[in-house]
């Protein structure tokens, strides 16, 4: 019997906007955007075995911010952050 996975070619990018600019790297920032994570970005951090260097530099590589950068993000915002990289954890629908 044949497998079939369906699944969503390209996943469209999350935009995270804030009733109030943040600052980050001395900048005022209404709104951040994070892309889709492709095979290179999970390479950079597969063999991290600090789970949270591992988002935070996930995260960082996905908006186009720097590790140290997310750092410095308030907590509520990396939670929020956080929730937005999860969203691109892989889905499908599998048919025989």
């Amino acid at each position: 019997m044949k497998k079939v996975f369906k699944l969503k070619a390209k996943l469209d990018d999350v935009t995270f906007e804030f009733e109030e600019p943040i600052v980050i790297a001395g900048k005022p920032v209404s709104k951040l955007v994070m892309r889709e994570p492709l095979v290179r970005d999970i390479d950079l951090v597969v063999d991290l075995t600090d789970e949270l260097l591992s988002n935070k530099t996930l995260i960082a590589n996905l908006t186009g911010l720097t590790v140290d950068d997310v750092t410095t993000l308030p907590y509520a915002v990396f939670g929020v952050l956080l929730e937005g990289l999860e969203s691109f954890q892989p889905s499908q629908e599998t048919t025989s």
